[in-house]
């Protein structure tokens, strides 16, 4: 009995631990503002990977420190990457940190593709089809012209049809949206000392139904085994001392002789 019982405890401390760890703060972040233009959201941290210029006066939210030039950041829907000398971090909560809920429209009679870079020649992510506008713009980028002194400006976008979203650029030529996007004015205290990003621990949705169970049952049945044959043992010990006592009381005088 006392080691079914410390059996029990073990189990208990086990699963306290998993849960406790289940509840662990989530990673820190800082949201920073863009304060200029020509500020850009990069794909990998590389000078040539720019995704798109942010829009002037909104935020990205930074989440660690990517190495020493760059923030790994989040935008809208976005993971990347921004220039720790082109944001400004701040101590706050914007209520609108990002200019995404600015829809474009597809205005040409044949459809627009979106593209997976700033040029025709690039691959076609979807056909967009005239008068489309399920179409959020993210930011701009030039890339290529269609004409001479036509423009070169091009929109990154998501594109959003019931549960398919996909992200690329479309041809600003063809599409109806205005690019004087309503300025942000939120802003809040400048944070100028060094960011301090805490070590990302599991939270109760980091452990998936599937994980716990496994775990739960890799603790569990070690200990039904060695319960079992604990249990087995005892009760072989008591059919053992129950047969030699039958034996002992089954003898006859006669076979003594």
């Amino acid at each position: 009995m006392k080691i079914l019982l410390t059996l029990n405890l073990l189990l208990f401390f086990f699963l306290s631990s998993i849960q406790t760890q289940a509840f662990a703060e989530n990673r820190t972040t800082y949201y920073a503002k863009i304060t200029s233009n020509n500020v850009f959201f990069y794909q990998t941290l590389d000078e040539n990977a720019k995704l798109f210029e942010i829009p002037n006066s909104y935020f990205v939210l930074l989440t660690d420190n990517a190495n020493d030039d760059f923030y790994a950041a989040k935008y809208g829907e976005m993971l990347g990457f921004v220039k720790k000398s082109e944001v400004v971090p701040m101590d706050g909560t914007p209520q609108n940190p990002y200019a995404t809920n600015y829809s474009c429209r597809i205005t040409s009679m044949s459809g627009l593709s979106l593209k997976s870079e700033p040029t025709f020649e690039s691959e076609t992510i979807e056909n967009l089809e005239f008068l489309e506008n399920k179409i959020y713009f993210y930011g701009k980028k030039q890339g290529q012209e269609f004409f001479p002194n036509s423009t070169d400006v091009w929109l990154y976008c998501k594109y959003s049809l019931n549960d398919t979203i996909k992200f690329g650029y479309v041809f600003s030529y063809y599409c109806d949206f205005s690019s004087n996007v309503k300025e942000n004015k939120e802003y809040f205290n400048e944070i100028t000392e060094s960011l301090t990003f805490s070590q990302a621990r599991l939270n109760n949705n980091g452990l998936t139904e599937s994980i716990k169970a496994i775990i739960v049952l890799s603790v569990i049945i070690p200990c039904l085994i060695v319960t079992f044959t604990i249990l087995t043992k005892g009760k072989n010990k008591q059919a053992k001392r129950a047969y030699r006592k039958k034996d002992y009381y089954e003898l006859n005088e006669n076979d003594l002789n």
